[in-house]
């Protein structure tokens, strides 16, 4: 699962935003780079269990941070 995929969950990138604490400039930079800051991923983690997406997990994150890397 890419970042992209994960941030697609939401209805909206400024739910997204909303839900896990940064402005929505921020996460349209995530979005273009499909890159996303360790320091947030809980946040995310979090926000996602209270949308109801208990598959978005730290390690989910960290195999996308993976694939990201194999990718560039």
């Amino acid at each position: 699962m890419s970042y992209d995929a994960i941030i697609d969950m939401w209805p909206t990138l400024v739910e997204f935003a909303a839900d896990v604490g940064v402005p929505e400039r921020r996460v349209r930079g995530w979005r273009h780079r499909d890159s996303i800051p360790g320091q947030y991923w809980q946040a995310i983690v979090d926000a996602a269990k209270k949308r109801g997406h208990r598959h978005v997990t730290l390690d989910v994150l960290a195999k996308a941070a993976i694939k990201e890397r194999v990718a560039a």
